[in-house]
Formats: structure tokens, sequence, C-alpha cells
């Protein structure tokens, strides 16, 4: 029973994620600018956490933006006017480190692209992930580049410095 309940709240979310992706995705269709790169993050199993990290930080930037836009105003509200300058620094930073987590964890895969050609003479792609040992081709693969993300990468370990002064913040 529970795994029917688990698939089907798989399903619901990866069903969710398609539909956000291709409404998300639609202006830059018309434009034909990185259509593919934001269909794969909305596709991604990383879309929840970066919906949630890019939504809640996303106001942060937009208020401290407008502040930025009508001034002071007066009134003494310079060191009100700092903090949200600063909190917005913070929070494009986490928005960054967001996108270049789940981006480093899924781009590590192994991956062998090979062209072949038809008897009609078209051409077309493969893709083939590396398997892992005893043909696990997900969870442990999946453990070792988030391990060996969030413990070797050197942009991770400034971000945590980052997100330490945004929690003191």
């Amino acid at each position: 029973m529970a795994a029917v309940l688990c698939n089907f709240i798989s399903n619901v979310c990866t069903g969710a994620c398609d539909a956000i992706g291709k409404v998300a995705c639609l202006p830059c269709r018309a434009c034909g600018l990185c259509t593919k790169e934001l269909s794969e993050m909305f596709k991604s199993p990383f879309c929840v956490y970066l919906s949630v990290a890019l939504g809640l930080n996303l106001p942060s930037i937009v208020f401290a933006c407008r502040a930025a836009a009508y001034g002071a105003g007066g009134g003494g509200c310079d060191d009100q006017l700092n903090w949200m300058y600063l909190n917005a620094v913070l929070c494009a930073i986490n928005m960054i480190a967001a996108i270049y987590i789940s981006e480093r964890i899924q781009k590590e895969r192994d991956h062998t692209v090979t062209v072949n050609q038809l008897e009609d003479g078209t051409y077309y792609e493969a893709k083939a992930s590396a398997v892992g040992a005893g043909g696990d081709t997900s969870r442990h693969n999946s453990m070792e580049r988030i391990k060996k993300t969030l413990c070797d990468d050197k942009g991770v370990a400034v971000y945590i410095v980052f997100a330490v002064i945004y929690l003191i913040w």
C-alpha cells in the first residue's frame, strides 16, 4: 500500500513539474533562448528544491531593486535600505548556489554519446549512462555524486561560508 501511495505522489509531482516546465518555457520558446535548460531544470528531481529556493529568495531581490529605483525616500531609512541590499545579495547567492548544486549533481553522471548512421544516411545520437557496481545506475551513483558535490566541491565550500553569514544575518 505504501508503495502505491508513494508511486502516486511521485507521478503527481512529476506531472506538476512537467506542466510548470512547459508553462515557464513558453516565453523562451518564442525567442529560442535557454529552452532546453529551463525545461530540463523543471523536469529534474530537483524541481521542488529549485522552486522553493528560487521562489522564496526572489521577493527580497525584487523589493531591494524597487527600493533602489525609488531611493531612500527620506525619513532616516538608510540603515534599513542597507540591510535590504545586503539581504538581496545573500538571496542572490543562495539562488545561484541552488542552481549550481542541482546542476553539478545531475551533470556529474557519466554519459557516453555516440553518433550512429542509419541505412538511409540519417544520423542519430544515443546516450548511455554509466552503470555502477552490480548494475546499479541510480541510488549508488546518485549518492556518490551528492557526496562529491557537497563535500569536495570548492564552489559549495564557498557557498557554505555565505550560508553561515546568511543564517547569522
